[in-house]
């Protein structure tokens, strides 16, 4: 999903993650493995290869929640697209900035506290503002209505 974005890669990278996942894959499909250990220029059989270690230093736990966050948004893009039946030429993606965010979370804490029962025995509310997520999508296209349609959901 990353080169399709990026339209470039890093080739060590890619290499590496082959090797990796050839290894790991290698207990299960061994002829196959082989054959890609071989095409990867290894001199030695896989099956004699030492077990991928683990380095903690190579784990980027922000840059694969920026990651999540694409891939979630392609789903739900995709997901309301199918929803709609719409074929659109182009999609456009707006973000808040992040003063706008502080603004809505506090709203949504004020909206909250406002619905909450000022007796104890009625219940608490179970609304939870920090869950919700706003996403504006803004779609052109070949649509039976004129002019864009905008999505707004929380999820």
């Amino acid at each position: 999903m990353y080169t399709r974005r990026k339209q470039t890669f890093n080739s060590k990278i890619l290499k590496q993650a082959l090797e990796t996942w050839t290894l790991l894959l290698a207990p299960f499909a061994p002829y196959i493995c082989e054959e890609i250990w071989s095409k990867l220029n290894k001199s030695d059989f896989i099956s004699l290869t030492d077990w991928p270690v683990y380095d903690k230093t190579k784990i980027n736990v922000e840059a694969e929640e920026t990651e999540n966050l694409v891939k979630n948004v392609l789903e739900d893009t995709s997901n309301i697209l199918r929803a709609t039946k719409m074929v659109p030429k182009e999609i456009y993606y707006y973000s808040a900035a992040s003063w706008k965010w502080k603004v809505y979370l506090t709203a949504l804490k004020q909206k909250k506290r406002s619905l909450e029962p000022k007796n104890s025995e009625e219940g608490s509310g179970n609304m939870d503002p920090a869950a919700g997520a706003l996403c504006t999508i803004h779609v052109r296209g070949n649509m039976e209505q004129n002019g864009a349609q905008r999505f707004c959901f929380l999820s």
